[in-house]
């Protein structure tokens, strides 16, 4: 058997700014004299558990989450090395339920875009492919700093808060910064796959700019290419945008 005061330390030791003793359930098993086990799991998900073995005055642990693998072993020296990684168990676990939730997100959001990318493949592989030409360039810079604005002035209308405001347009930068930069390397198909993307996330992360994006976006797309684009592909980017004529 563990002694009371062992016992007490793990307990002190299961108690966070996040976490209550009570959300954990702690059970004993006497292996030999001279070994015992203590298996600590989380009353209400009991794929996280802490185990500690202690033989003589060895101690093995194994738990899961881990910081970087689901399940990970240690061997300790001390009640205060147990009690130091039992606190980590908890920010583990913490975070873990935190990034559950923010991983099937983006899990979907690939599936989305997976989606986005095979769509438009087999409709721009149907058409003739190429460079933009220097004055094909010019123009298209100019469409998208048009674009920028409009978007950015959609932004200050629909946001109050002025730290959002900010946060949004810093990103909106950095999205026309990169798409510029693509033209001057990329065939026209593949430009447009990488500007459709964006503007799929465009409308995820911003609501309020979905219908605008959707509209103008179309107006930097050259015109041999928009009238090939379908109505199934306008749905899946954007749900309730129409296709500029």
């Amino acid at each position: 058997m563990i002694t009371q005061y062992f016992q007490r330390e793990i307990l002190k030791s299961l108690a966070s700014d996040y976490f209550d003793q009570s959300d954990f359930q702690l059970t004993t098993e006497t292996i030999s004299s001279t070994s015992v086990s203590v298996f600590i799991t989380n009353r209400y998900d009991s794929r996280f558990y802490f185990n500690i073995e202690v033989s003589n005055s060895k101690i093995g642990i194994e738990f899961n989450p881990g910081r970087i693998l689901t399940k990970e072993m240690k061997i300790v020296k001390t009640v205060e090395d147990v009690q130091n990684e039992l606190e980590d168990w908890l920010s583990n676990i913490e975070n873990e339920m935190e990034n559950t939730l923010t991983n099937r997100k983006l899990q979907e959001q690939g599936r989305k875009i997976e989606e986005i990318e095979g769509m438009l493949q087999g409709m721009l592989d149907c058409t003739e492919d190429s460079e933009f030409n220097p004055e094909e360039l010019e123009e298209l810079k100019k469409r998208m700093d048009e674009l920028q604005n409009k978007l950015e002035e959609k932004i200050k209308e629909d946001i109050e808060k002025e730290s959002e405001q900010k946060r949004i347009i810093q990103q909106l930068k950095k999205d026309f910064k990169s798409l510029k930069a693509q033209s001057n390397t990329l065939t026209k198909r593949n430009w447009i796959l990488s500007l459709c993307v964006k503007m799929y996330l465009w409308g995820q992360k911003n609501p309020t700019l979905a219908k605008l994006a959707g509209t103008l976006g179309y107006s930097i797309i050259p015109e041999s290419l928009v009238e090939n684009i379908p109505e199934e592909y306008t749905n899946l980017l954007l749900p309730n945008v129409e296709k500029k004529e």
